[in-house]
């Protein structure tokens, strides 16, 4: 599904919940070796990759914005590429740390 969304699941919601605790067991063995001043950024990368720009904290897990949604009146939004740059957003950490 990276870097290139070939094969993207017809029900990326199930996919993304099935790898989930894989994914936040790598996250939080990262964590402790991302500078102090990073830390915050890295936090709301992680985030936007679980929940999107409208999530909730209280929430865990939330895939609508990598979902294919048509609504009439708004832009279209690409959940492949939303997907792509939330990925790359968290792996430029690693690149950093």
């Amino acid at each position: 599904m990276y870097p290139t969304p070939s094969n993207w699941p017809s029900n990326v919601d199930t996919r993304l919940r099935s790898v989930y605790p894989k994914l936040e067991q790598a996250v939080e063995a990262f964590r402790p070796h991302i500078s102090w001043w990073r830390k915050r950024s890295f936090n709301h990368a992680w985030f936007l990759y679980r929940l999107g720009e409208e999530g909730r904290e209280i929430d865990v897990q939330v895939y609508h914005q990598y979902m294919e949604f048509i609504e009439v009146g708004q832009p279209f939004i690409d959940p492949q590429k939303v997907f792509k740059t939330n990925v790359h957003r968290l792996l430029t950490f690693a690149a950093k740390a």
